[in-house]
């Protein structure tokens, strides 16, 4: 379970994102007091106006109802910048804070996502955003307001009839000791919300992503009966928190209730005995209201700012992630070709402290040459191209890039690097903008002849809308073998010196891939390519094979050079031969 934020911590946090919008805050203090001092005038108002009645003044009242126009005016005009600075500063802050936790999430070292949902950086992202802004307009300038606000009120009261002030002011406390109480079993029960959100959100992320299973499966009512299980308790939690608010307010109103009960008592024998007027009378009543009621409206204050803090606290606990070491830049324009190759040596990584992938891994691919990794599933090799692309960095040794060590000058080596992955993704968007991915500020040129060498012009030109074709979520409108085409023609658009290809050609049919296999030998050319193979038959020609075994390096050279040797290149490439001959379509042409 992840650590609470410390409220040291948290305000650290927070503070500076207010900072950054001091201005609009600053208005927003300035319509703060100004508010109060229209609140005063009117108590004063009311005294007067009040006191001129009951001795009969007709030209006083007359000309404190005028007055009492204008206060009405200032009040509305002090109301409508309120509203409109407060939204204004939220939504500065928010939109802020949404684009550093963006920016920093997409910072975050491939570990990270392998340990967390997407559906819960997600929930993170924009149900905890939205939540926050409790914590930064209206409840935090209601909690600066409200006992300002109690003091200006007792402050008046106190010039009127100090032993009465003291006594309204002895029940405040009470309404803040219930909200403190109250607010803490608010804060721990607006956390688990906010936490159970986020695995529904994850839940549902899962079930749309994973429909075509769902279906194949039958598995309708039973994702639905886990959806209904997760709002049920999502439910119990909603009507926890709507008890706590109840009994807060409840508790809060009784006590301010009470002590204008009491003020009118006591006023009233006060007026029997001459020693306060009526018009003192109306304002104790108006600014016990002023006394007490901060206290009882900081309860359910309160109560939702504690609610913010607990959305606070999700997001700040992803922003004090350490980010990846670097965080390299688009690519614009491609490396010079390596002269020094690619260098590992005596690497050693785990994804965990449970088992370590890959051991004492030494390895030296001259510039320019193509190297197949192969070996049986769990070898390491998708490990060595997670490591070479940066995604992890190593436990110990080293990996050179064109003799500079891999975790330095990262947007350069970044540029090195181009990639097909064996699974394709595709961002929602156009057919165009996706291949555009590979290299920023291409024109339309270069990513019609990349399409073009990818094979990918022709279907792309077949389709009603050619390359602003919206592909729709991860590429669902488009076939696999198109998909695969399409991220192919983002690597040539790359254009880099070094290429990884991981069975970049597994997803099409065999006239397809025929054509792309003459587009990527043309693209491997003068360039050091690194590809994992599951085919063997795909890596005949390469300069290199590197049979991996258990973390490391089992056999090493060429096709007919491994075939020679009989170990367990030879042994997979003839289990692979023997399921090809007993093909049906094979055993058909036999």
């Amino acid at each position: 379970m992840p650590k609470r934020v410390s409220k040291p911590v948290f305000v650290q946090l927070l503070l500076p994102y207010v900072g950054r919008f001091w201005f609009i805050y600053f208005c927003l203090a300035l319509v703060l007091l100004a508010g109060i001092a229209d609140g005063l005038l009117f108590t004063w108002f009311f005294q007067t106006i009040t006191n001129a009645a009951v001795s009969g003044d007709e030209s006083t009242v007359r000309t404190y109802f005028a007055l009492g126009s204008i206060l009405v005016i200032v009040m509305m005009t002090v109301q409508y910048m309120n509203m409109y600075l407060e939204s204004l500063a939220t939504s500065k802050v928010k939109t802020s804070l949404a684009n550093d936790l963006f920016a920093h999430l997409i910072k975050l070292p491939t570990r990270y996502y392998t340990s967390h949902h997407s559906g819960d950086l997600v929930a993170r992202m924009t149900q905890d955003v939205g939540q926050i802004g409790g914590a930064i307009g209206g409840n935090l300038l209601s909690l600066i307001r409200q006992p300002l606000w109690a003091a200006a009120s007792f402050a008046y009261l106190v010039t009127i009839h100090p032993p009465l002030a003291l006594i309204a002011l002895m029940l405040g406390p009470l309404t803040a000791v219930l909200a403190h109480s109250f607010g803490r079993l608010m804060r721990r029960n607006g956390r688990h919300i906010q936490e159970l959100t986020g695995k529904q959100t994850e839940y549902v992320n899962d079930s749309f992503a994973g429909h075509l299973v769902i279906r194949a499966f039958g598995l309708e009512s039973d994702r639905s009966r886990g959806f209904r299980r997760q709002n049920d308790r999502l439910r119990g939690l909603q009507l926890k928190e709507g008890r706590l608010k109840a009994g807060l307010q409840a508790g809060s109103t009784g006590i301010s209730i009470a002590a204008q009960i009491i003020v009118l008592g006591i006023g009233s024998l006060l007026i029997v005995r001459q020693e306060l007027s009526i018009g003192e009378l109306v304002a104790f009543i108006s600014l016990t209201q002023g006394l007490i009621g901060p206290f009882s409206s900081m309860a359910g204050t309160w109560a939702g700012f504690q609610r913010s803090l607990a959305a606070a606290e999700r997001i700040f606990q992803v922003m004090r992630e350490p980010a990846a070491i670097q965080a390299p830049s688009a690519a614009t324009d491609s490396a010079p070709a390596l002269t020094d190759g690619i260098r590992y040596e005596n690497v050693s990584f785990a994804y965990d402290t449970n088992r370590t992938i890959l051991k004492h891994f030494d390895l030296y691919i001259p510039a320019g040459k193509t190297v197949a990794f192969v070996g049986p599933s769990g070898a390491g090799k998708s490990t060595v191209f997670n490591l070479t692309l940066g995604l992890y960095e190593v436990n110990a040794g080293m990996i050179l890039i064109d003799g500079q060590r891999l975790g330095e000058s990262a947007d350069r080596k970044r540029n090195y690097l181009s990639l097909v992955p064996q699974e394709t993704f595709l961002f929602s968007g156009s057919i165009r903008s996706n291949i555009a991915l590979g290299r920023s500020g291409a024109t339309d040129e270069d990513i019609t002849q990349a399409a073009i060498a990818a094979e990918a012009h022709r279907f792309i030109m077949e389709l009603p809308q050619g390359y602003e074709t919206e592909v729709g979520e991860r590429g669902i409108r488009l076939s696999g073998g198109q998909k695969q085409k399409i991220s192919i023609a983002r690597a040539l658009l790359r254009n880099a010196p070094v290429l990884l290809l991981d069975e970049a050609t597994s997803a099409l049919d065999s006239e397809s891939e025929a054509s792309i296999q003459r587009a990527l030998r043309t693209l491997m050319q003068n360039r050091t390519t690194l590809v994992i193979a599951h085919r063997l038959s795909t890596v005949l020609d390469v300069d290199l094979i590197v049979v991996m075994d258990q973390g490391r390096i089992a056999e090493m050279g060429n096709h007919l050079q491994l075939l020679e040797q009989g170990g367990l290149y030879a042994s997979m490439f003839a289990i692979q031969y023997r399921e090809y001959m007993k093909a049906p379509a094979v055993q058909d042409l036999v």
